[in-house]
């Protein structure tokens, strides 16, 4: 896909809140990402197939993130090694990046998506991130929660 489409299809996913996608979303608003198994959390977007990483709103555990991003009927428990980080969308705009919130990519709406740069559009939204916005993305972030164990407890 090229890059004006990326976009466009961010767009379509945003939410229709009355205060729109960006400002709904308060600074204070916690933010989680999610990474299944033993894989490195993304520290930028897949530039072939999109704009901007995905967070949920909230600070959601291993599980619920899991369950938030694929839905409770893939597994009972996340795969051994996930784990989970946590951040602010203040933190997050702070430090350059825009968060916009895209309720429809996920079925119970806590989906939302970062993008660089910060200038309240996606339509200005580049990739892939130079190396310094990556590295800046990964020190927006607490350190990540214990990975899960092979039985799946938290």
């Amino acid at each position: 896909m090229t890059l004006p489409d990326l976009r466009n299809s961010m767009l379509a996913m945003t939410c229709q809140c009355d205060d729109g996608p960006i400002d709904c979303l308060k600074s204070d608003q916690p933010v989680t990402q999610f990474v299944p198994g033993d894989d490195q959390f993304r520290c930028q977007p897949r530039s072939d197939r999109e704009v901007g990483l995905s967070l949920q709103k909230g600070t959601l555990s291993t599980t619920g993130a899991r369950d938030a991003m694929l839905g409770k009927a893939r597994s009972s428990k996340p795969k051994t090694g996930s784990r989970v980080r946590y951040s602010t969308v203040g933190t997050l705009r702070d430090n350059g990046f825009e968060v916009i919130h895209t309720p429809r990519k996920i079925a119970n709406g806590t989906h939302v998506s970062v993008v660089w740069p910060n200038t309240n559009s996606v339509y200005d939204a580049f990739v892939p991130w130079p190396e310094d916005v990556t590295q800046t993305f990964n020190e927006c972030f607490d350190e990540p929660t214990d990975p899960v164990d092979a039985g799946g407890a938290e």
